[in-house]
C-alpha cells in the first residue's frame, strides 16, 4: 500500500512537470498563445464569480 502511495505521488509529480513544461512551451514562447490562455484564465474567473452566490 505504501508502495502505490509512492507511485501515484510521483506520477502526480511528473504530471504537474510536464503540464508546467508545456504551459511553458505553448503560453509563454508564443505571444498569442500567452493572449488566448490570459482571456481563458479571465473567462474562468468571470465563470467562477458567477457561480459564487452574491450577498
Amino acid at each position: 500500500m505504501l508502495r502505490r502511495v509512492r507511485t501515484s505521488s510521483f506520477i502526480q509529480y511528473s504530471f504537474v512537470l510536464f503540464t508546467s513544461a508545456c504551459e511553458h512551451f505553448f503560453f509563454h514562447s508564443d505571444r498569442f498563445w500567452t493572449g488566448l490562455h490570459r482571456s481563458v484564465t479571465r473567462l474562468r474567473e468571470r465563470v467562477t464569480y458567477a457561480m459564487v452566490p452574491q450577498d
